[in-house]
């Protein structure tokens, strides 16, 4: 990647402008007390790539606080996204991408769901030679700890795949952890797998699952119909492990954390094992042309081309930034990115209206 270092030159009526979002947070800055406070601390950067689901960030950011987990990942958490670029392709030029910073926390939706697609485009080199099937193994409802139910959901699964009948008919797959909870505060952790190989017998498969967990029967299993209702299979299931309903429940959320500590939240076996589930990065010939803040200020005062490319990066998203961003006598020294030396998760699909369906 390359930087454009005179923006006047790149697009006219442009004057020094910058991110009103911090590149790095303070180590001794105190941690958000209420939800008052969480959201003066939204930036044009963060409304960018956390709108839609701030209720749900907050229960999350209150749980991680009281769960006690590490300064550093609680400030991470809540500063994904207070870096954002724009960047516009060297060759196409009509086509930009915003490209910052992430916070990776597994209980963060957007970087789930970035990391989803990147797993969902890698499982595609898989898919040759066999068919592959979605199955759904669940465990029966009991009032054990959520820690326990996890545990023992995950061995009972290494004891399917070490079995006669799994080897006759899987090579390969991955498993996809999901936790629930239901109407009556029971616990409902259950594996979504991609299985890659014959013919599986619902009956058959049903009956490996009781004899290696014990007391539970209830699978499914159907054959996917096409490469992309795989990569769709990943895209829904590898971005969310938990359901939004168990954050209204502060105990509930707080064991939920407690529990997936140290977990692994996907699986891949047999001639899937190498199966890559890292963030994404920016990929292409991209320039950087200025901050995320900076084009939505310009934008703000009414400047037609700089319009024209917020609506192209965040078409379902810029009134509210129009709205987020503050006054010029606010403004802090230009924040430009290093893109060769740090590393940037492409907010590729932030800013679509499905984005945060059935939080």
């Amino acid at each position: 990647m390359t930087v454009i270092s005179d923006l006047t030159d790149t697009i006219p009526g442009l004057v020094p402008a910058s991110s009103l979002d911090p590149t790095e947070r303070a180590p001794d800055r105190p941690l958000i007390s209420d939800s008052e406070s969480w959201d003066a601390i939204q930036t044009v950067a963060t409304c960018f790539r956390h709108t839609g689901w701030q209720t749900l960030r907050h229960r999350i950011y209150r749980a991680l606080i009281r769960t006690g987990q590490p300064e550093n990942r609680i400030l991470a958490f809540t500063d994904c996204g207070s870096r954002a670029y724009v960047c516009r392709h060297r060759t196409d030029t009509e086509r930009y991408a915003v490209l910052g910073s992430g916070c990776r926390d597994r209980f963060c939706i957007p970087c789930q769901k970035s990391r989803s697609r990147v797993i969902g485009q890698n499982v595609t080199q898989y898919l040759a030679g066999g068919p592959v099937r979605f199955i759904t193994l669940t465990l029966r409802h009991n009032h054990t700890t959520l820690a326990e139910q996890l545990t023992r959901l995950i061995a009972a699964f290494t004891r399917l795949r070490q079995r006669k009948f799994w080897k006759r008919h899987v090579v390969g797959g991955a498993a996809f952890l999901e936790v629930t909870l239901s109407v009556t505060e029971e616990w409902h952790p259950h594996l979504h797998v991609l299985a890659h190989g014959k013919y599986i017998p619902y009956a058959v498969l049903r009956s490996e699952w009781l004899a290696v967990t014990g007391d539970s029967y209830i699978t499914d299993v159907r054959c996917a119909k096409s490469d992309a209702e795989v990569v769709a299979y990943v895209a829904k299931y590898a971005s969310k492990p938990f359901s939004g309903f168990i954050s209204r429940s502060p105990p509930h959320l707080d064991e939920l954390i407690h529990a997936m500590h140290g977990r692994r939240t996907i699986v891949a076996f047999g001639t899937w094992r190498s199966l890559k589930a890292t963030f994404e990065e920016p990929t292409g010939d991209w320039e950087y042309l200025c901050t995320l803040d900076e084009l939505v200020y310009h934008a703000r005062a009414r400047q037609a081309e700089w319009m024209a490319i917020l609506m192209a990066v965040a078409p379902h998203r810029a009134q509210a930034m129009l709205e987020r961003i503050g006054d010029e006598t606010t403004r802090a020294p230009p924040d430009v990115p290093d893109l060769q030396a740090e590393q940037f998760l492409l907010f590729a699909d932030t800013d679509t209206p499905d984005f945060y369906a059935n939080q």
